[in-house]
């Protein structure tokens, strides 16, 4: 419907992440769903505005696919991804999301704004100059139990 930014990066999500981390930027992930309508339209209201383009330029590595690939699939797998659209700011060095929004509606959309506010507030705070944050354990799945001491 609203076609993607060109600055979105063509590519595997495993090559995304080198590029961040090479680049030394954090990793953007949008996983957006065709039949959802707040998804085509963070590539109208969202990435299409001239400040938002700059500061993902700048900072970050752009990956955007849609729920219905096999990479996508993948990715919703590893980071437990159950709504639509979806965005998330990964650590490129460890592969750790450190942060995440998913499943929004028209009637209380992810905004330029708010985007802008989020990722500003993301980037003031995080920094390749310090050392990543320590991984999470993983979670253990409803059928497996719980960790072993």
């Amino acid at each position: 419907m609203f076609k993607p930014p060109s600055y979105v990066f063509n590519g595997p999500f495993a090559s995304a992440r080198q590029s961040a981390n090479d680049s030394k930027r954090w990793l953007l992930v949008n996983v957006q769903r065709d039949s959802d309508f707040a998804s085509h339209a963070l590539n109208r209201d969202v990435w299409g505005e001239e400040m938002v383009e700059s500061l993902v330029v700048e900072g970050f590595i752009f990956w955007q696919v849609m729920d219905d690939t096999d990479e996508a699939r993948t990715y919703i797998e590893r980071y437990n991804v159950t709504s639509f659209p979806h965005i998330a700011f990964i650590d490129p060095r460890t592969g750790r999301s450190v942060y995440s929004k998913s499943g929004w509606s028209m009637e209380n959309p992810v905004t330029a704004e708010t985007f802008l506010e989020s990722a500003v507030d993301f980037c003031d705070s995080n920094s390749f100059d310090r050392p990543p944050k320590a991984p999470l354990p993983p979670r253990p799945s409803p059928t497996s139990g719980p960790l072993p001491p």
